[in-house]
């Protein structure tokens, strides 16, 4: 018998089979391989086989045609020729359904955006589209060689939410869906906007160039304008739930409308904020906050004003305003001093609390302040801040006042200072020596 050109030649007698390679099989059953891979398994005494396909011969698709040839002798020794065919066809069919993805922008203005995806190579993909006001597009679309896909929005999408459903069908026609949602929004760049507004533009405060970005700013107003995409019927300021870093914490009135109000824990107006339809803001620091930093100039943020926008068809969009708050400080010497050249009782009256900067009005700057401590000589005198009293130490022979503390010192010599204010009043004898006054401050404020 001769398979695929290799001849196998059985001997009845001895019942032995030999091959190509001239190597004797013992019995009468020989196995051969096909050019395919396949085995096929044959029994020269009686004539029957067993074919086993290869794996790529019984996968999805897969054939083969197996030709042989064959001599047969009877016990006489009559002998025939003939050929014999096996054609072998796989009944595997396809029932897996092939992959896809679909990505869309997740925002943007653009209403005709590009969608992309990835399937199997050369397979038709549908898409299906529907916009915020619930109109459909359907697209259809091939993949490339290497199930790359994609197209761009044939008709204008309306402002809001949209999805996009991706259908991919292959040869076999199985089919899989995968979904994508983006938005077509009222804001370009989906944006949030940061304004500056400075304790240092308000009244009675001390501007300056200190703390963080050197106070570029000294105003308490900021405005500007959101970039809208188009046309809204509405744009006001929506509910309210910033965080508040490195200051204290507002509240706010005026939700859903153009005027925001942000009030402290005291319920005084802080800061107010409005807003029109072309987008137009204007931020206003009506007073000082408390900051957390305690030891000297630094910046609070409000995190997010939230803004909605309305479209005509119903459809909405937010932005955020970022309000960063430079703190005011107040300036201060650290020493005094008053010289007495008179022979009588001379009076001299001051604050403590100026720099060369002429602050006479308010010499805390916009918080507000008090003298936490002064040093004068060997005693020291402390005080809480509003509606508490200076303490003075045993045997300072000092008298107390609320927040003001008169001294009498050697020689009749007599300082009175307010530590609310900074404010004193010294009356020295003639030729007393310098009065040297050393102090520390603290912001109502912060």
């Amino acid at each position: 018998m001769t398979v695929d050109g290799k001849t196998y030649v059985y001997n009845p007698i001895t019942n032995e089979v030999t091959d190509p390679n001239g190597t004797v099989i013992s019995g009468s059953v020989f196995t051969a391989t096909t050019a395919e891979g396949s085995t096929i398994k044959i029994d020269m005494a009686d004539g029957t086989y067993r074919y086993i396909p290869s794996t790529a011969v019984a996968a999805i698709g897969g054939s083969e045609r197996l030709e042989m040839q064959y001599k047969l002798v009877d016990n006489d020794g009559d002998s025939k020729t003939a050929n014999s065919i096996i054609d072998f066809t796989s009944t595997m069919t396809d029932t897996v359904p092939p992959f896809i993805t679909v990505d869309v922008p997740s925002y943007g203005t653009d209403t005709t955006p590009t969608i992309t995806g990835k399937t199997e190579p050369n397979t038709e993909v549908t898409l299906v589209i529907k916009d915020a006001n619930g109109d459909t597009i359907t697209l259809t679309v091939t993949s490339d060689g290497n199930g790359d896909y994609q197209i761009d929005v044939t008709n204008p999408l309306s402002t809001g939410e949209f999805t996009v459903e991706a259908t991919a069908t292959d040869a076999a026609g199985n089919s899989a869906t995968s979904t994508d949602t983006g938005e077509i929004g009222l804001f370009n760049d989906q944006q949030t906007v940061n304004v500056y507004v400075s304790e240092e533009g308000l009244a009675n405060a001390i501007p300056d160039s200190i703390g963080i970005g050197g106070d570029a700013n000294n105003s308490v107003v900021a405005s500007g304008t959101l970039n809208l995409a188009g046309a809204v019927t509405s744009l006001v300021f929506d509910s309210q739930n910033p965080d508040f870093d490195g200051m204290e914490a507002l509240t706010f009135t005026g939700e859903g409308t153009n005027t925001l109000t942000a009030k402290n824990a005291a319920g005084e107006d802080v800061l107010t904020a409005t807003i029109d339809n072309s987008g137009n803001y204007e931020i206003t620091l009506l007073r000082a906050v408390n900051h957390a930093n305690t030891a000297g100039e630094d910046r609070g943020f409000i995190t997010s004003l939230q803004v909605k926008a309305t479209a005509n068809n119903g459809s909405s969009d937010t932005a955020s305003i970022q309000v960063s708050i430079d703190d005011d400080a107040p300036v201060a010497n650290v020493n005094v001093s008053q010289y007495v050249e008179a022979a009588a009782p001379t009076p001299t009256s001051g604050e403590l609390l100026t720099d060369g900067v002429d602050v006479s009005s308010a010499p805390f700057g916009a918080d507000g302040g008090y003298m936490e401590s002064m040093t004068v000589g060997s005693y020291t005198y402390t005080f809480a801040g509003d509606g508490s009293s200076v303490e003075a130490p045993s045997g300072s022979g000092s008298e107390v006042n609320g927040s003001s503390v008169t001294i009498t010192m050697e020689a009749g010599n007599k300082l009175t200072v307010d530590m609310s204010t900074g404010d004193f009043d010294y009356t020295a004898q003639a030729g007393a020596a310098p009065l040297t006054i050393e102090y520390t401050w603290r912001c109502r404020g912060q």
